[in-house]
């Protein structure tokens, strides 16, 4: 009997041992589930607040420039007490902020997107193949064309006179040029930054971004010409002599009042993108009103 029994002491003891190790492997693989659910919540409470923190810099880069904007004259004044007017430029140079970089466009020194023969001749300049260019602008031509007025049933809704059009139908963002086929990647890559959604009447090459005042003047003139543009010493009347460029052919000296500002704030490993088109009309009682707005973020 004393054998049965030490038999099943042993059989009983090495159940309960193996339920042991099986509760302890258990218990092992919750803890572990445990502390990995932990550090993933660490980690995303970690990411809202660099983005957050980069939200914030981006506002106030948003907030300074605007004030600036309104409240100073666009020429570089080195006695001012905000730094952005110290070194003013409207051809997308890089500014730069306490929180990132920002990029000031005068519209007028871009090409519309609405703009058939100016969208021609841009593609030009980045496409070798003719055919392939007609054939593009074409497609663009097609999308840009504005919507019809709003019907008549619907005018009693509205209270301006004459009715206003629906703004541009198909093509509204200039990041929607990617899908337009035959323009490649590095074509838009390089015709973003010329271009505005903003229907431009005409074209001050004054304050063309270097890239596009390169299609119209040669060097040395253009390296001279950017120079003193960098130093704040050219007129437009300097610009219209050196440059040998001739108001009647489609080009005007006056500077627009509606700007294509892109900001770029990095915060903790965030970086946040936002670019938007402005009207400024700072002695009105509506000081701007935006004609677009669009935000990107990502993490680098």
């Amino acid at each position: 009997m004393s054998r049965s029994s030490g038999q099943k002491l042993r059989q009983h003891c090495g159940v309960a041992l193996i339920q042991v190790l099986l509760l302890s492997l258990i218990m092992s693989v919750l803890f572990v589930s445990i502390i990995a659910s932990v550090k993933s919540d660490l980690a995303d409470a970690a990411k809202i607040q660099q983005r957050s923190e980069a939200l914030v810099a981006m506002h106030s880069m948003e907030a300074e420039t605007l004030f600036a904007l309104l409240t100073h004259d666009r020429v570089i004044n080195a006695q001012s007490v905000l730094e952005l007017p110290k070194s003013w430029n409207f051809w997308g140079d890089p500014l730069t902020s306490a929180a990132g970089k920002i990029h000031l466009y005068d519209t007028a020194g871009l090409f519309s997107l609405y703009s058939d023969a100016q969208m021609r001749f841009l593609l030009s300049q980045y496409m070798q193949d003719p055919d392939q260019v007609s054939q593009v602008a074409k497609q663009l031509s097609a999308l840009a064309k504005p919507r019809a007025v709003i019907p008549a049933e619907m005018t009693s809704f509205i209270a301006v006179n004459p009715v206003p059009q629906i703004r541009y139908s198909s093509l509204q963002l200039i990041d929607e040029l990617r899908f337009v086929p035959g323009i490649a990647q590095h074509t838009y890559d390089a015709i973003r930054p010329l271009i505005t959604t903003y229907p431009l009447k005409s074209v001050n090459p004054a304050v063309m971004p270097a890239a596009l005042m390169s299609m119209y003047v040669p060097e040395p003139t253009l390296s001279l010409i950017l120079a003193q543009r960098a130093q704040g010493q050219l007129s437009s009347a300097d610009f219209m002599t050196l440059s040998g460029l001739q108001f009647e052919d489609g080009f005007n000296a006056v500077p627009s009042n509606v700007l294509q500002i892109r900001f770029t704030a990095t915060a903790i490993g965030v970086k946040l993108e936002r670019d938007f088109v402005v009207i400024l009309t700072p002695h009105e009682t509506t000081p701007f009103s935006f004609w677009e707005y669009n935000k990107y973020s990502h993490a680098n």
